[in-house]
């Protein structure tokens, strides 16, 4: 099982790693889910998931507009 430890291990911060756990609990989400999940506020959410996206840990599809993220 993957935990914040491995995941901060090979470089991912402590807000990183719980929105790609959340990630990986979901299936996928978007931001609103992920929120929901989190203790993490939504614009702070919107930042580490460009990150995420950018360092390739996540991906996004877009369904009715809207985009949903997964790991």
């Amino acid at each position: 099982m993957i935990d914040k430890e491995i995941l901060k291990s090979i470089g991912l911060t402590e807000n990183e790693s719980q929105i790609y756990l959340i990630l990986l609990k979901l299936g996928e989400g978007n931001i609103s889910q992920i929120a929901n999940h989190s203790k993490i506020s939504r614009p702070n959410i919107y930042d580490i998931i460009k990150v995420l996206v950018e360092k390739g840990s996540v991906s996004f599809i877009i369904k009715k507009k809207k985009k949903y993220y997964k790991q």
